[in-house]
């Protein structure tokens, strides 16, 4: 699936100092920088924004890539690679949608519905992909197999 770049909270991730909080622009700024550590494509970081995913240039910041979601996300972006090592996206809805993006274009690659609404992040082992759902009568666990 790709290595993991694992952040401890209140800490930065370059030097293990403790991160300054009193500042509001700081704090967005070290929470993009989180999710380009976690997501990291190629020269590209992919983060999220509200109905939308962006991929930007590491050495620039500017937009290569931008895709349209139907809802918004509270979900993290994950990052898995085919056996032939294209780099996909999984981005999950609030409205129940599982996307599969290409990691290089933003292009839709494949959709899923669920029931219920997705809140938290999926879990990626090896072929599987494990997400749960939220609502009245539709709070499950899916377990799905990634071809």
């Amino acid at each position: 699936v790709g290595p993991f770049v694992s952040i401890h909270g209140g800490n930065n991730a370059e030097d293990g100092r403790k991160n300054h909080r009193d500042n509001q622009a700081h704090k967005r700024k070290l929470q993009r920088n989180r999710q380009c550590l976690r997501n990291a494509i190629g020269d590209r970081c992919v983060v999220g924004a509200i109905g939308a995913k962006i991929a930007l240039n590491k050495a620039d910041g500017k937009v290569v890539w931008q895709t349209a979601l139907e809802s918004a996300t509270l979900s993290s972006p994950v990052a898995v690679y085919t056996e032939s090592g294209e780099a996909r996206i999984i981005q999950c809805d609030n409205d129940g949608n599982i996307y599969l993006l290409d990691g290089l274009t933003g292009s839709l690659v494949s959709t899923l519905k669920v029931e219920g609404n997705i809140e938290g992040s999926p879990a990626v082992y090896m072929d599987t992909m494990v997400v749960g759902t939220t609502g009245k009568n539709t709070s499950y666990i899916y377990g799905i197999t990634l071809q």
